[in-house]
């Protein structure tokens, strides 16, 4: 996706990194992110190059407090020079798979620069080990298993995945979803909306399964809803089926 400045038909920046063509596109009310969303069952979130922070005098910096930041995302990329890669949505990572890379990451205490012999170890230490080390590459082939993509690809029939923030900024909706249900067959697949918390892209804070056919588009109610307390007062049958029948048309 390509981000065009239409006052002064300027190009900004550039969405790169999908791998099949982009059918959707959300800014960010809050004026921090745009979420891009693409036929290769991915969607990825951007951010304003974060900028390196220089050391200044403090007359420059009571100068710089008192300008106006800008408040879209466009203006803030625009400022800061580009767009950085802020999260990946697209599979979910069996729980294990984490730890798992952080235990290959972490650096033998032990290593130096000299060759170390191994130290003799009684038989039932060594068929410990042999057992875990079986266990350990079968672990990754099991968590493959488990891990699954989270939307539909190319093969869906659409030309749009239209995804949307709340109007308070707090949620992303993303349709085209997919979901399977835990210990479920991997054939077996629903449709579903996934609804992410913002900034929290590891895994979807919900799903909203079940849906007949695959999601194209979500949309939210501008309007924020509030909770009436009960009425003191019983409301007359006539009274109370209109309020019924005005409810349901109203949904």
């Amino acid at each position: 996706a390509i981000m065009w400045d239409a006052t002064r038909h300027k190009h900004l920046a550039r969405l790169d990194g999908h791998h099949h063509y982009v059918q959707g596109v959300a800014w960010d009310p809050k004026g921090e992110f745009v979420v891009t969303q693409s036929a290769d069952r991915s969607c990825r979130v951007y951010a304003p190059k974060p900028q390196k922070q220089k050391r200044r005098r403090e007359q420059d910096q009571q100068q710089d407090a008192a300008k106006p930041k800008p408040s879209t995302c466009a203006s803030r990329i625009q400022s800061a020079g580009g767009v950085a890669l802020n999260g990946v949505l697209s599979r979910l990572q069996a729980a294990g798979q984490q730890d798992a890379g952080k235990s290959k990451a972490e650096p033998d205490a032990k290593a130096s620069g000299e060759a170390t012999k191994p130290e003799p170890q009684p038989q039932n230490q060594q068929q410990e080990q042999e057992q875990q080390q079986e266990g350990a590459k079968k672990r990754p082939r099991a968590e493959a298993a488990q891990s699954h993509f989270l939307f539909h690809d190319e093969t869906m029939p659409s030309f749009f995945r239209r995804l949307s923030f709340s109007p308070c900024g707090s949620i992303l909706a993303c349709p085209a979803g997919v979901h399977r249900a835990v210990g479920g067959s991997s054939k077996r697949q629903r449709n579903c909306v996934h609804v992410y918390a913002r900034g929290q892209w590891q895994r979807p804070l919900c799903t909203l399964p079940q849906l007949g056919k695959a999601v194209v588009a979500v949309k939210f109610c501008p309007v924020l809803f509030e909770k009436v307390e009960e009425q003191e007062q019983e409301l007359q049958p006539e009274e109370e089926e209109e309020s019924l029948v005005s409810s349901s048309h109203s949904t």
